[in-house]
């Protein structure tokens, strides 16, 4: 079975400059993939010190989404 891919957008937070924030990852469909203690090793392979994930939207929530750092992770 092939390895699944997931798409990802990088953004540059905190700053109105270009280039001068801090750099984030955000996997646009993450759906299993954050949900478990291995998602704590993403932000290593994207050598970042965080990462978010969204989330397809449930009924009783605006938006869906976690992020995720080398020791936390959080809704």
């Amino acid at each position: 079975m092939p390895a699944k891919t997931y798409a990802y957008l990088t953004v540059d937070v905190f700053t109105d400059q270009p280039f001068t924030g801090n750099p984030l990852a955000v996997v646009t469909d993450a759906r299993g993939l954050l949900a478990e203690r291995a998602g704590q090793a993403l932000p290593a392979a994207f050598v970042f010190e965080e990462i978010a994930g969204l989330v397809p939207v449930e009924l009783d929530r605006d938006a869906g989404g976690r992020v995720t750092g080398a020791t936390l992770t959080a809704p």
